[in-house]
């Protein structure tokens, strides 16, 4: 048996190696080298030790947090935000609805994860089930390929203009090489794995922000506060004219963003060293300085100038020489982001055993296949990024709800990490076949609620819509519907609670205590 301990006594892992490789896909009795255990941790399944995190510092951890919050499709989402009838409400509602959204993501998929080392999916096999949980994975994997599809667009065209000024002719041709040339660059960087990924971004993230600052700067120079904040939106090109629904169109627009963290918080949390590093630097850097920051000066701009193309307003901002400057650097900088959102799509898909045994290059490169695709179709792919914001956001309220019900009502906190990577029939995890329908039932009541309540495409709303949105509303009804189904059902023992446990035992299962 082959043991990680972790050096601090609080934490101790114990595992036979030779199971826990069966478990996630190599094989019993495989003869891994220390640079493929290397791999197992970091790029793989295994829980991360506290020695083997790589944030072990508040400022290695708020830059990544950073530079993932300022993430190119915030200056888009930014730049959107007059479009729901108010810059000053858009702002505000948007600010609002990322901290009231980071919140629960947070505690559903940042906490778990942190605590045992995991990775979003195994930790959610707890909610799901052992085989249930290929639905979050399917979530994930969507979601980082829909984002690195509008990343990859975004520089593409940005390029273009700035040597054509149009995507026609020539300058079609060349947005399809720069696309795929940022395809290939983008496996490059996530091919070195998280560790040389998070050196890169101790650079794009202050990059990102001194930006973005710069920006601003000469926002206020050129236009001065007063006029930016009270400038009034042309009726014809708004989502409404009311007051309360902006609000709510803002705020739904927040929420939906802080939710579609829920794929990567537990990648990023099981990599910090530190407990009191969880928090603060990821509030800082995704949802106030990341987030709420950047969304608020292309907003700013956006009204000004009349468009809700970030990469025209930047150029007229800054003339053909500075705004040029800060165009290249803001899309090469995302680069970065592009290669953490393959990275934690990469953790996720081995969950699927015939892809686990898949060399890490390899699968990276299968995974970009349909972002080099997009490539031929740049222009169409930005014109989905609000319907992309609002969807990925409502994958994840029913997702997140269960989730914080299920961890902090029903187990009181307590996973028995093992199970996790048991695909048995005895497993604590298995419920029914493996699948959680409980769960399953209540995401998919909860997906129906939301498109009833707001539909993204075509902007319809229910009369609740003006007053909650629909992301709180379906939040706390897939949280109470989930609990009541729950404590009913798990009272013949099915899913291992602590309240009506069952307590079985697994033969041969990896031992993980943490």
């Amino acid at each position: 048996m082959r043991s990680r301990k972790s050096s601090n006594s609080t934490c101790c892992v114990v595992v036979d190696f030779d199971r826990v490789c069966g478990l996630v896909g190599w094989g019993a009795g495989t003869d891994v080298k220390s640079e493929d255990l290397d791999h197992a941790v970091l790029d793989g399944r295994l829980p991360i030790l506290p020695q083997e995190r790589v944030f072990a510092t508040a400022r290695s951890f708020t830059t990544t947090c950073i530079t993932f919050g300022a993430a190119i499709w915030v200056f888009l989402v930014g730049s959107l935000l007059p479009s729901v009838g108010n810059v000053k409400l858009g702002i505000v509602g948007y600010t609002s609805g990322l901290i009231i959204g980071f919140v629960p993501c947070v505690l559903a998929s940042g906490v778990p994860s942190f605590r045992f080392g995991i990775d979003t999916v195994d930790a959610s096999k707890s909610v799901f089930g052992v085989r249930g949980a290929f639905l979050p994975m399917i979530g994930i994997l969507c979601t980082s390929l829909a984002w690195s599809t509008i990343i990859m667009a975004m520089v593409a065209q940005g390029v273009t203009k700035l040597v054509y000024g149009d995507g026609s002719g020539e300058g079609a041709m060349l947005t399809v090489a720069v696309a795929l040339v940022v395809v290939v660059l983008c496996w490059l960087l996530v091919r070195k794995g998280l560790t040389f990924i998070q050196q890169v971004n101790n650079v794009a993230g202050p990059a990102l922000i001194a930006l973005a600052t710069l920006s601003l700067a000469l926002l206020l120079w050129r236009f001065g506060w007063d006029s930016l904040w009270t400038n009034k939106e042309p009726e014809a090109g708004v989502y409404t004219t009311d007051p309360l629904k902006s609000l709510a169109y803002a705020l739904e627009f927040g929420i939906a963003t802080s939710l579609a963290w829920w794929p990567y918080l537990g990648g990023m949390f099981r990599a910090v060293k530190h407990r009191r590093h969880v928090m603060t630097p990821s509030m800082i850097g995704l949802t106030l300085v990341g987030g709420a920051y950047c969304s608020s000066v292309a907003a700013l701009a956006a009204s000004a100038f009349s468009t809700s193309d970030p990469l025209a307003w930047i150029t007229l901002l800054g003339g053909p020489v500075l705004g040029t400057g800060i165009v290249i650097l803001i899309l090469f900088a995302n680069i970065a982001i592009m290669g953490m959102l393959i990275y934690f799509a990469g953790v996720s898909v081995q969950q699927l055993r015939p892809l686990a045994h898949i060399p890490w290059s390899v699968l990276l490169a299968i995974l970009l296949v349909p972002v080099a695709l997009a490539a031929f179709s740049t222009s169409w792919v930005l014109t989905q990024v609000a319907t992309v914001t609002v969807y990925v956001g409502m994958q994840f309220v029913s997702i997140t709800a269960i989730g914080i019900t299920d961890y902090y009502l029903l187990r009181g906190q307590h996973i028995d990490a093992e199970h996790l990577f048991a695909r048995l029939p005895g497993g604590r995890y298995w419920f029914w076949g493996g699948i959680n329908w409980v769960a399953v039932l209540v995401v998919a009541l909860g997906s129906a609620t939301y498109i009833w309540i707001y539909n993204p495409v075509t902007l319809e709303t229910a009369d609740v819509f003006r007053y909650l949105g629909a992301s709180i509303p379906v939040m706390l009804g897939c949280a109470v519907l989930y609990y009541l189904l729950m404590r009913l059902i798990a009272r013949a023992g099915v899913g291992s609670y602590p309240f009506a446990r069952d307590r079985k035992t697994v033969s041969g299962i990896t031992e993980v205590g943490l």
